[in-house]
């Protein structure tokens, strides 16, 4: 998605700084090129407006139009429009202050949760921080497998649960719980829950992340989407 985005804004930007005299009408045409390009890319249409308003209102400045460099000033002001509409500085995770941190990982299927997971706790690892990993991905085939392979690479350590058989029990609200109070006892500071994916359309699946939640009271939750 933001690959796509991306080569739209780019071409839309190369057009408007192609050109040998930056214009009120130009600008304008931009503008709705942009607007498209955030729209194709699911953006909310107010959203979208408003951000294509911004950028014009702001290239219009009578400093912008007759600057040496017009097209350069608009990259900018797109650059830092887009910088305050994803949210600005960078924030940290939250880790509360009574370990264990409970981050709880969600987002669609097929999105990376498993793999971010694994990622995110060599991360906080290397920052000295003490993670385990929860597996409450209890559907998908081979989830708990691969969170294991990943655990072992990353040397950090994996709570899942078996049946006798070896089958791993479904029960994904469990999991957390005891992944936790496990945590405790072992005296590791951060437990990552990777969950599995879900729609908002599915009320069971959704009761049961909501289930997740109230019994791991996490300090952090992390939506993780498509890139």
């Amino acid at each position: 998605m933001f690959e796509n985005l991306s080569q739209r804004l780019e071409g839309v930007i190369k057009d408007l700084t192609g050109r040998g005299r930056i214009t009120e009408a130009n600008v304008a045409e931009s503008m709705r090129g942009i607007r498209r390009a955030l729209l194709e890319a699911d953006v909310n249409y107010q959203i979208a407006r408003t951000f294509a308003n911004s950028v014009q209102e702001r290239a219009l400045g009578e400093r912008v139009l007759r600057s040496v460099e017009p097209g350069q000033m608009i990259v900018k002001i797109v650059y830092d429009e887009l910088v305050q509409l994803l949210g600005g500085d960078a924030a940290e995770i939250n880790l509360g202050s009574n370990p264990p941190a409970v981050i709880l990982i969600a987002g669609l299927q097929g999105s990376g949760k498993t793999t971010f997971s694994a990622k995110l706790a060599l991360h906080l690892k290397s920052r000295g921080r003490v993670p385990m990993l929860a597996a409450a991905d209890v559907y998908r085939p081979a989830a708990v497998d691969q969170l294991n392979r990943l655990g072992e690479e990353a040397d950090v350590p994996v709570y899942s649960i078996t049946a006798d058989d070896g089958t791993v029990l479904q029960d994904a609200p469990r999991v957390a719980q005891e992944a936790v109070a496990y945590a405790r006892k072992q005296a590791r500071d951060t437990v990552i829950i990777d969950t599995a994916g879900r729609m908002h359309v599915d009320a069971r699946m959704m009761d049961e992340v909501e289930e997740i939640k109230r019994l791991s009271q996490p300090s952090e939750i992390l939506f993780v989407v498509d890139s």
